[in-house]
């Protein structure tokens, strides 16, 4: 056979059954043959490009799968089963007593008020939800009968009533439209008067009081159709002639604090302040039965109860007294925690904003200085023996002799001896000004920036040797050469705040001192100053970033051998000028202050602006423990919430926490989030973050372990 023959025959055996393959009988196209077996997997390939970093916000997904609008445990409080934080939609209805007219109906005062209800569901009609008082201001100088001659106006009860009250007259027969009237029993200055109050005088301002008591027919602290919150009011008047109505003098009397001062500690409600949610704790309300002169009730409310001697000063200066040792869970008074200097007087003692007309007695406590208040305080002093008291005995009439209001007298005046402006070691070494170059509206990534830092000395304007900047870093404690601490903080963002550059490339601060090298920017410190220069890095979230300075001399040795460093800050925007909102706020300094936090002073002065804070209490991770979880452990007086392991159940927090049951503040504790998260920023309550919720519930059994198991991190950024 040819080879041309052989390659012929060979083409058609390949061929012809290929046209066949593909057909069926009728010469359609034929079934799918099977699948070949899976042939052997190829080499790896390369490593792709790094993808772009991922979402900078805390998502939590694990979280808000239960925590979120509607669900099993509802943060936001839409769900009133699962209420664990404050939400004022599920309050109690409250009552307020308001058009109060006193009117002398032949010499017994009768007193018509309007009730009016949140809801305008009226529920009060029986004369048992209410009580009446009418108290006489005794003018300071006015002998008593049974505590000598008082240097301040006192109230003096001299008609306290209610529903057992023989003789009085209760007209509800408007009380559909919130309407009402009760006339005492007891009469202007009658014989009944006269045995609570024997310093009345017609001449005197009076002091009506209308209260109305918490309802609910069936269980006072169960939230229903029936419940409300009780409240008062007072009406200040001149006894009028008989058959003669007034609405009262326009103004309140004796206004030494206003309650607008206690409610920025105890809240709008009060109801951590004893009676707070049944009286509205209104210290115009207080004031008439906590007096130390009078006969009401037997004397109970005299010197052992009377606001300026006991509750106020020695509550706030967390001074035991021995009648109180059950409050505070049977610890007393003398284990409250008052968040700031005592001796800063006006922290309580202040108009707050409000016009008080001829009542303003704000200015009292440095005016008017007496035994009582002051030995309130200062209860090593015996005015009366003259025991510890370097002026020896004395009386009333001669404290404001040694002690005036201000300037020079035989001893300090008040205003010097309650002065809480920093001195000695307290008193940073520099005022610090810090300017970033260029000045932008927001800086972008790329954008190169040169931070410069120049002090000059406290207090002066003189300007620090050109040699500070350029000489090493100096040892704690010694006095002149180089500085002890020159470091610059950038971060960011707000909601979730760290170092803008990777933590492997530098710790929290950047060191400025000249010759530093810094793998994040360059230490470009000259004899004009402390700089540092950086470019924005790529990947940052938009939004208000900061950069915060610390400087220090001297130093700090320990905890008793200091000069605290100066600080300066600022805000600063990235990405765009849209300032973003502080997760809570600057509701800080309403109980603390506007000064610094003792607790850190040793190190730096620190005020209480989150913004600064966060600078180290940040997400990274490596140093101080987070803000969120810290302040939440603080608040809520957790043992076990902190992170770092530190037990703050000693903590007295002036609130008290939510409660879905009672739907009051009831118990210790900080569920009522809205004091502190005041910026605007609901965020808290939708997105949660596993230190912040430990801080509070760390100390429920369970908690940490529940947060773990569903992925929490506690210390690092989410």
């Amino acid at each position: 056979m040819s080879k041309r023959l052989l390659i012929l025959m060979c083409s058609i055996f390949l061929i012809v059954p290929l046209l066949f393959m593909g057909c069926g009988d009728d010469g359609s196209a034929g079934a799918t043959g099977a699948t070949g077996a899976t042939g052997a997997t190829g080499d790896t390939g390369a490593t792709g490009a790094t993808g772009p970093a991922g979402p900078t916000t805390n998502t939590n997904e694990s979280c808000m799968v239960c925590h979120t609008t509607g669900r099993v445990a509802d943060i936001s409080d839409s769900n009133p089963a699962s209420i664990t934080h404050y939400n004022a939609i599920y309050e109690k209805p409250s009552v307020t007593v308001d058009n109060i007219i006193l009117t002398n109906v032949a010499g017994k005062p009768m007193v018509t008020f309007h009730l009016g209800f949140s809801d305008n569901v009226n529920r009060v009609q029986a004369k048992s939800n209410f009580r009446f008082y009418i108290a006489d201001l005794v003018p300071a100088g006015t002998p008593t009968d049974n505590l000598g001659t008082q240097s301040s106006d006192q109230w003096e009860v001299w008609a306290a009533e209610r529903d057992t009250t023989v003789g009085n007259v209760f007209d509800n027969s408007a009380a559909a439209s919130g309407n009402y009237a009760y006339t005492f029993a007891t009469g202007f200055g009658d014989n009944a008067a006269l045995a609570l109050a024997p310093e009345y005088s017609a001449t005197h301002i009076q002091r009506v009081l209308v209260r109305v008591s918490s309802i609910n027919p069936t269980n006072q602290n169960t939230v229903g159709p029936t419940a409300i919150n009780g409240t008062a009011n007072v009406l200040d008047f001149m006894v009028p002639a008989a058959g003669v109505s007034t609405t009262g003098l326009g103004y309140n009397a004796r206004q030494i604090v206003t309650t607008d001062a206690c409610r920025k500690c105890h809240g709008p409600l009060m109801a951590g302040a004893a009676h707070g949610n049944g009286y509205n704790a209104d210290v115009n309300i207080c004031s008439v039965c906590h007096t130390p002169i009078g006969h009401y009730e037997g004397d109970f409310m005299q010197e052992t109860e009377s606001f300026a001697t006991k509750f106020y000063h020695k509550i706030h200066s967390a001074i035991p007294m021995a009648e109180w040792t059950s409050r505070i869970g049977g610890k007393g008074y003398g284990a409250v925690t008052y968040p700031q200097d005592v001796r800063n007087c006006v922290t309580c003692h202040t108009a707050s904003g409000r016009a008080l007309g001829l009542g303003n007695k704000i200015d009292n406590w440095k005016t008017n200085p007496n035994a009582a208040a002051c030995g309130s305080c200062h209860i090593g002093l015996n005015f009366t023996t003259g025991i510890g008291h370097a002026g020896g005995v004395s009386t009333d009439a001669n404290c404001s002799v040694c002690h005036p209001a201000s300037g020079v007298g035989f001893g300090k005046s008040v205003t010097d001896a309650h002065d809480t402006t920093p001195t000695g070691k307290n008193v940073p070494e520099f005022d610090v000004t810090l300017t970033l170059d260029p000045v932008k509206t927001f800086y972008v990534a790329g954008d190169n920036v040169t931070v410069t830092a120049t002090l000059k000395l406290h207090g002066t304007s003189t300007a620090v040797s050109p040699s500070v900047y350029t000489t090493a870093k100096g040892a704690a404690g010694a006095a002149g050469g180089g500085l002890f601490s020159a470091s610059l903080y950038i971060y960011g963002p707000r909601a979730l705040p760290k170092p803008i550059f990777a933590p492997t490339d530098n710790t929290q601060a950047h060191s400025l001192f000249v010759g530093t090298i810094d793998k994040s920017g360059t230490v470009a410190t000259d004899n004009t100053g402390f700089k540092y220069r950086f470019t924005v890095p790529s990947g940052l979230a938009n939004g208000t970033y900061m950069v915060r300075s610390r400087f220090g001399d001297y130093g700090r040795i320990n905890d008793n051998n200091y000069v605290v460093e100066a600080i300066t800050f600022q805000n600063i925007q990235i990405g765009n000028a849209t300032v973003t909102k502080k997760v809570s706020g600057d509701a800080c300094v309403d109980c603390h202050g506007t000064g610094s936090a003792p607790f850190h002073d040793a190190r730096h002065i620190v005020v209480f602006n989150t913004d600064e804070c966060v600078s180290c209490h940040d997400y990274s991770g490596g140093h101080a423990d987070i803000l969120s979880n810290r302040v939440h452990a603080v608040h809520s007086a957790s043992k076990t919430g902190d992170i770092l392991g530190i037990d703050w159940s000693d903590v007295t927090y002036p609130l008290t926490s939510w409660s879905s049951t009672t739907g009051l503040i009831t118990t210790q504790g900080a569920g009522r989030c809205d004091i502190c998260h005041t910026s605007g920023n609901t965020s808290y309550r939708s997105v949660t973050h596993e230190s912040a919720c430990l801080g509070c519930h760390g100390d429920k059994t369970g908690a940490t372990d529940h947060m773990l198991q569903n992925g929490g991190a506690f210390g690092v950024s989410p």
